[in-house]
């Protein structure tokens, strides 16, 4: 799994301490926060395995393994910060079990 992710914010919507004068937010207030930069884009990629069996007495089971954040795609807004996203492992596993003729245990 593979595609582009884009993150952005609004500077407009966000309130800042030096902008708070006698205990009181105006959004008047001048601030000295400056944003350059209000959009990223990035590449992310994902792989994984997934198996799938019947076992004797009609037992299914399943098992998946996933990486996410393949690349560490880096996500910072200003350039100067080095923020990469980790990678993510994913295990995943499951059964199916008949406990009679009309019911079964799912896990």
């Amino acid at each position: 799994m593979a595609g582009a992710v884009q993150q952005r914010f609004d500077p407009t919507k966000l309130q800042f301490d030096d902008q708070f004068v006698n205990g009181a937010y105006s959004p008047t207030n001048p601030t000295r926060q400056t944003f350059n930069n209000t959009n990223v884009t990035y590449w992310d990629v994902a792989a994984g395995l997934s198996f799938s069996s019947v076992a004797a007495n009609e037992i299914h089971y399943y098992f998946g393994l996933g990486l996410f954040h393949f690349t560490n795609p880096k996500v910072a807004f200003i350039a100067t910060n080095d923020i990469k996203l980790n990678q993510k492992w994913v295990v995943n596993f499951g059964l199916s079990a008949p406990t009679s003729d009309d019911d079964k245990f799912i896990l």
